[in-house]
């Protein structure tokens, strides 16, 4: 392959966790004021519920839009050269032939993109976006790397064989979504792989109600509890709608079994 020299913004994979925990250690400290904020906001579980999801999400935004100002390091460097990769990140650099590649994975949504290099001993990711929860490079950080694995694809398409996933989930992407096996690795498919984006938008919202309801009543449980010195459970707006959405998640789950067990790819 010719010489040709990538540079983008992003981070990596280890500064998104960071980040991350940050972000939810700094909302979960938050909490107990937003429900004393919250809390008669409405009689209804709903409208408390939605309340709280609401703040919730727009604080998270304002957060990683502030931890990213302190964030450094945040330039990539990728050169292909002599069919060898090489890819700078701050201190970090790798040399890679492209023969040693045994998966790439090019996933993420039109906003933003998660590209990583497997080989038997390194795992590279690449993190790259401008959305609501990933604000870590601009739009044409994105088209940047976007060209990346355009270049790359020739190859790509002569050593590597394609995992097929399904096909309203990748019309939902952006163009050559998806992870790559090199041919002379079998490929798995995992539970994720089989799964519909109805399903995973489903199992998604359950999720997030757990969390959420989980959340707000042991907030609400240790501040009633320091207000009047007892606990009666009977009261906890949030507690009681946890076991309907524990057996909803269920039923999901059985659903999503049954669905996906015989479905397979060639």
């Amino acid at each position: 392959m010719k010489n040709k020299k990538f540079a983008f913004k992003g981070i990596s994979y280890q500064t998104e966790i960071r980040i991350s925990i940050i972000t939810g250690v700094i909302i979960i400290c938050l909490f107990p004021v937003f429900f004393m904020v919250l809390k008669n906001y409405g009689e209804y579980f709903l409208a408390k519920t939605l309340a709280f999801a609401g703040v919730t999400i727009g604080l998270s935004f304002l957060i990683l839009r502030i931890l990213m100002k302190f964030i450094k390091n945040k330039d990539w460097e990728v050169e292909i050269f002599n069919d060898q990769l090489t890819i700078k990140h701050g201190k970090d650099n790798w040399k890679i032939p492209l023969k040693d590649l045994k998966m790439i994975k090019n996933t993420g949504q039109t906003n933003f993109r998660y590209l990583t290099f497997i080989t038997n001993n390194e795992k590279i990711k690449i993190r790259v976006g401008h959305g609501g929860f990933t604000p870590f490079s601009t739009e044409q950080d994105v088209e940047e790397i976007d060209k990346l694995f355009k270049y790359l694809l020739p190859y790509i398409k002569q050593h590597f064989n394609k995992k097929q996933v399904d096909a309203k989930m990748e019309d939902r992407k952006f163009p050559h979504f998806g992870e790559y096996v090199v041919k002379t690795e079998p490929i798995k498919y995992s539970l994720i792989d089989k799964m519909s984006p109805k399903m995973i938008t489903i199992g998604t919202i359950i999720l997030l109600f757990i969390f959420i309801v989980l959340v707000g009543s042991v907030v609400e449980a240790y501040i009633k509890y320091k207000s009047f010195g007892k606990l009666i459970w009977k009261d906890l707006s949030f507690a009681f709608v946890l076991p309907f959405l524990l057996g909803a998640f269920l039923v999901y789950g059985v659903w999503v079994y049954f669905l996906t067990r015989k479905k397979k790819f060639r």
